[in-house]
């Protein structure tokens, strides 16, 4: 598959290279034809989605505290789940289109920067894969769903495609400066509620009042450990952006710098990045030749907290003193043993944690990426693109404990290094036909693509009880081409077909397995445009359109398997969808519904093999089907349009029902996950036969006469008389079967109010915390350590992380922003605009679950991260 960049090279002499040999040939004055008003409708009519996407401009977007951009659309696109990691600012997001396709494939779409297609493996030291784009910078988003568009992306597409255009729409002559500036205060609205330093010690005295070890251990301050380890925090964002165009309108272009200051409210946990970027799109030749030039970068600095912090702080005991009487230990409270040494099964001071572990990250990315475009002369339906690209990430980092520090003779010290590089060539030709007497349209497009990810990652690790180092270096490279092509019709802008297929290698297949064929179609028909709907005059859309198509997600991490099928192959995703555009009262009620059934087959899973013919018990194969099915409905309006106030509301509302067949043999109930707290390998949930994905399998949890649950006591499911793993059942699911969205904005003069918000229904979540952090019997550990347990309604004597007591109801609405600008009119500087703005991020949320925040990506809740809220207040200046 390397040959494929020599292919590359051939093509792109020959479909780029030849044609500019020619133009200095051509005539000077030659002009292209004009398009008539009838083209130009027909023209949108041909790039009309018939499958299904949603587009978002950037006045659709709210300021806010975003280090990554998926934030800005998170909520705003039915059918698109975004979850982002509990935790620090910029942390990851975990996507899901249209339901749960797979069992071990991941679910993150396909990303396209400026036409780019990132990667979005994770990087050690790395936040979050999308964190390098400057969301300031965004001009528009689109997320397609379902269509041909996914076939002509083939096998990294079955998840969905999320476009993101960056730069400016002006192209206006001169320059343009725009600046945006913020400053945010981040406050904790809420957090785990652990027992008092006096509760804790009367329970302890009351409970083992006979125990003078555990005794012994209790002390006479009164410390609230998440007191000392978070804080409110104060954070700047700053983005300067210069665009306009030269040399009479032919060059136009983009630079934009931006800063983002981000303490985190957990202490030792900030990212200081720097962003920058360029954009060039010289035009030559009457417009003929197009140059697309675009380097984007970043350099960050990530401090990252030391990961079980949060949880110590829930369970350190409260009787004792953040610090000691003495130096030893770097003068940190610790834990020791009966001889005065530190005890190393103790729980470790969350304090000393943070501040004596330096995990520090430096990344750099880099995104180059240049493209032409040459509408051939005498034949300007003709044109030819060529894209070439590169993604480079360099991360350098190091996790160093100090050697004042308690835990350091059990500990080692790590540095890491790691290159990621990912290339992308890519060369198409397109023919796009106006034939006026026939009021018909065609277009015909066809390319080649070749992208591949290589990796090198150097692990040196130093033993600081041993005294030795082991250096570890790890090389990965994978690759994919694909042959695509598609052909549009349509007809008087009313009737729209729409064709695509797709030839895909990847390199991860064995080799008579790596080529898969995609193929794609989309039908429409613009109704509103028929004759007979003229006398329909409150009716101003009506567009019906139905496409299928067949895509997949290749990339599965086979460098981790032991065993995997020879014939492994393809899991193919299908998309059927059929929508209704529509508009009524001249567009003031607009919106679309889709129904739309998407399957996958072939998926992934691990078989159980016998141990006489593999010598692991488990193989990666190809087995089963998933099934997601379901509609979603938008609807936007405004309501009150006058020349000094209006009012605008919209919404979705989204359903998916999910299922799973044949995805293992009949010996055994199904596949574990959901990996729970409170012992090892212990999972709460089931990935089964004619069931939806993520259900939970636990014990069915007996209670009293007054709703109390009673302790080891479960449903004997089979009725033997012995409780085991056969008497789990399957129960709820983490899956939400409905999700909403809404946003309202009110405009009067120039003041503007906006509220965005997001609902789900139908989902549970398993409170790991609630399950792992109450037990009484937990409080005195035998290795000589006390801990503290968080306020319940039940706390039983013993953990009982099996029981579905513990699966709660987690449907939730949450108001994502609400924001208040004031645009400032300045009658001696016509072209300068000003504006005044303030946001509140997630301020409210309405829930009946009892843990901090329902909305938990695969329903296991075990993360005490406390829940914030940020108020920002800003100034925005263009002239």
């Amino acid at each position: 598959m390397i040959n494929s960049g020599f292919k590359l090279l051939f093509f792109s002499i020959l479909t780029i290279g030849l044609p500019l040999l020619t133009l200095a040939q051509q005539s000077e004055n030659y002009k292209p034809d004009t398009l008539s008003k009838f083209d130009i409708q027909e023209k949108a009519f041909l790039n009309f989605n018939a499958g299904s996407a949603k587009l978002l401009k950037v006045s659709e977007f709210q300021p806010g505290v975003y280090v990554s951009p998926d934030q800005l659309f998170k909520g705003m696109v039915p059918g698109l789940e975004l979850t982002n990691e509990q935790g620090p600012a910029g942390m990851w997001t975990q996507f899901r289109m249209r339901g749960i396709s797979s069992v071990f494939n991941r679910s993150v779409p396909l990303f396209i920067i400026d036409g780019f297609m990132i990667d979005d493996a994770k990087t050690m030291g790395m936040r979050n894969f999308l964190n390098f784009i400057n969301p300031l910078d965004i001009v528009e988003i689109e997320v397609i769903k379902a269509g041909p568009e996914l076939t002509l992306y083939g096998a990294r597409a079955a998840n969905g495609i999320v476009k993101i255009r960056t730069g400016s729409e002006e192209t206006r002559r001169g320059i343009q400066i725009y600046y945006d500036g913020n400053v945010s205060f981040s406050t904790i609205k809420d957090k785990m509620k652990p027992f008092s330093a006096n509760k804790f010690r009367n329970i302890i005295q009351d409970r083992y009042a006979d125990n003078q070890e555990a005794l012994n251990l209790l002390g006479n301050t009164s410390t609230d450990w998440q007191n000392e380890i978070y804080d409110n925090r104060v954070n700047t964002n700053h983005f300067l952006k210069i665009n306009g165009n030269l040399n009479q309108r032919s060059m136009p272009y983009n630079l934009f710098y931006g800063y983002t200051q981000q303490d985190d409210i957990i202490n030792s946990s900030a990212l200081n990045r720097n962003t920058f970027g360029a954009q060039f799109r010289p035009v030559f030749f009457d417009d003929h030749l197009k140059v697309r030039i675009n380097v984007k970068g970043m350099v960050a600095d990530n401090q990252l907290p030391a990961e079980s912090a949060a949880q110590n702080a829930l369970s350190f005991n409260p009787t004792q003193p953040v610090y000691s009487q003495n130096d030893q230990y770097g003068g940190y409270y610790q834990t020791e043993t009966n001889d005065g040494s530190f005890n190393r099964f103790a729980l470790t001071n969350p304090v000393a944690l943070l501040n004596q572990i330096d995990n520090n990250w430096d990344v750099n990315r880099y995104l180059t990426d240049f493209g032409l475009n040459y509408k051939v002369h005498n034949l300007p339906e003709l044109s030819v693109d060529l894209q070439v690209g590169v993604d480079q990430t360099s991360v350098s980092g190091e996790y160093i404990n100090s050697k004042a520090a308690a835990w350091y003779d059990y500990s080692t010290n790590s540095r890491y290094e790691n290159e990621y590089k990912n290339e992308m060539y890519q060369i198409g030709a397109h023919y796009d036909k106006y034939f006026e007497s026939l009021k018909t349209n065609i277009s015909v497009s066809t390319g080649f693509r070749f992208q591949q990810f290589a990796e090198d990652m150097l692990t040196d690790t130093y033993d600081n009880d041993m005294g030795y180092s082991d250096i570890e270096k790890h090389s990965v490279t994978k690759g994919h081409e694909a042959f695509y092509g598609q052909f549009k019709f349509s007809y008087r802008s009313r009737y729209l077909m729409h064709f695509a297929l797709n030839r895909t290698s990847v390199s991860i297949y064995d080799t008579e397995n790596s080529i898969a064929v995609f193929p794609a179609i989309a039908v429409g028909w613009d109704i509103y445009k028929e004759p007979f709907m003229r006398s329909f005059n409150r009716i101003s859309n009506l567009k019906v359109h139905f496409s299928y198509d067949e895509s997949s997600d290749a990339y599965y991490n086979l460098s981790g398997i032991d065993r995997y099928d020879i014939d492994l192959t393809y899991p193919v995703s299908v998309n059927k969808n059929l929508g209704i555009d529509f508009g009524f009262f001249k567009q003031r009620l607009t919106g679309k519904v889709d129904f739309y059934n998407k399957t996958r087959h072939d998926l992934y899973v691990r078989m159980f093999v016998p141990n006489n013919l593999n010598t692991n018990s488990f193989i990666l194969t190809n087995k089963g089907r998933s099934e997601n099915k379901g509609f979603e409905i938008e609807l936007n309006s405004k309501i009150i349009e006058q020349k000094e106030f209006s009012w605008q509301l919209g919404g979705y509302i989204a359903f998916n029902s999910n299922k799973f067949y044949d995805i293992h043999d009949n010996n055994i109930v199904g596949y574990s996950t959901g990996l729970i707290p409170g012992g090892v390998g212990s999972h709460a949930q089931l990935y089964a036969n004619n069931h939806s994905g993520q259900v939970f399998y636990l014990y069915e949890q007996v209670y009293n006469s007054d709703g109390t649950p009673i302790e080891d006591l479960y449903i004997d499911q089979n009725n033997d008389g012995v409780m085991d793993y056969n008497d789990r059942y399957l129960g709820k699911n983490a899956q939400p079967q409905y999700a909403f969205g809404f946003a309202t904005q009110f405009n009067y003069k120039q003041f503007k109010l906006s509220i965005t918000g997001m609902a789900r229904y139908g989902n549970y979540v398993y409170n790991g915390l609630d399950a792992n952090y109450t037990a009484y019997n937990d409080m005195y550990h035998s290795m000589g350590f006390l801990q503290n347990r968080i306020n319940s309604d039940i706390h039983f004597n013993n953990p009982q992380i099996f029981s579905d007591y513990y699966v709660e109801n987690a449907a939730f609405i949450k108001i994502k922003s609400i924001h208040l600008s004031y645009s400032f009119d300045i009658p001696t500087a016509k072209s300068m605009n000003m504006q005044v703005y303030s946001n509140i991020l997630d301020p409210f949320l309405i829930s009946e679950y009892s843990g901090l925040d329902p909305e938990v990506y695969n329903g296991i809740d075990d993360n005490p991260y406390p829940l914030t809220t940020a108020y920002m207040l800003g100034v925005a200046v263009s002239f």
